[in-house]
């Protein structure tokens, strides 16, 4: 007895997702590499969802299984990803994304974005001494980082760098393009290693190439 039925249309709701879905064929999911599918029919157990292409399986009836076994269902996962391959992985795909991962969420959540902000400046304004101490170290770092050999010109040059930051509108900063505290390399506090920024990039960047 096939236990299946078509749902009319060539969409269907998926109930626990809340979005509509496009009928795709495993064998065509397969074909251009994705990881599920949906043939827009029910499950045995009555779903309309997407499907894992690797064992056909439905996944409102994985997310079932993990309501009813939550413990054994954190302790596969345990095993799954907590393998080095897997960590090294994770790892290595959030360095390559970092920058596209950011942008997303300040795209997608501009309010989260501001209040980060707002949270900066009243912690700065409620720690004033601590700022004092960071402001005093990065001036620390610059000073280490500034070749003795510079010339008056190219000391002149970083001024100026300075000076057009500040004379623009808005929150522009000064970036070493090679970070002079980097993890990996470290750079030096020369005018060719500095450029005009705005605040975001700047953060956004942080202590990386």
């Amino acid at each position: 007895m096939n236990r299946q039925r078509r749902v009319s249309g060539h969409t269907a709701v998926m109930s626990r997702r809340h979005k509509a879905l496009n009928v795709i064929s495993w064998r065509e999911a397969k074909h251009i590499g994705q990881r599920w599918y949906f043939p827009g029919t029910t499950c045995p157990q009555g779903h309309v969802a997407k499907r894992s292409v690797s064992n056909r399986e439905c996944r409102a009836c994985v997310d079932a299984k993990r309501k009813r076994k939550p413990e054994q269902s954190r302790a596969k996962d345990r095993r799954r990803n907590g393998t080095p391959k897997r960590i090294a992985s994770s790892r290595a795909s959030y360095r390559r994304n970092i920058e596209k991962r950011r942008a997303y969420d300040a795209q997608r959540y501009p309010a989260e974005a501001e209040a980060r902000k707002a949270r900066a400046l009243v912690w700065a304004r409620a720690n004033p001494a601590k700022r004092r101490k960071l402001t005093a170290q990065a001036r620390r770092w610059i000073k280490q980082a500034t070749p003795s050999w510079l010339t008056s010109e190219q000391k002149a040059a970083i001024h100026a760098i300075y000076m057009d930051a500040a004379a623009r509108e808005g929150d522009w900063q000064v970036d070493h393009m090679v970070p002079i505290r980097g993890k990996d390399v470290c750079g030096l506090h020369v005018p060719w290693n500095l450029r005009v920024i705005s605040g975001d990039e700047n953060r956004k960047k942080g202590n990386r190439l």
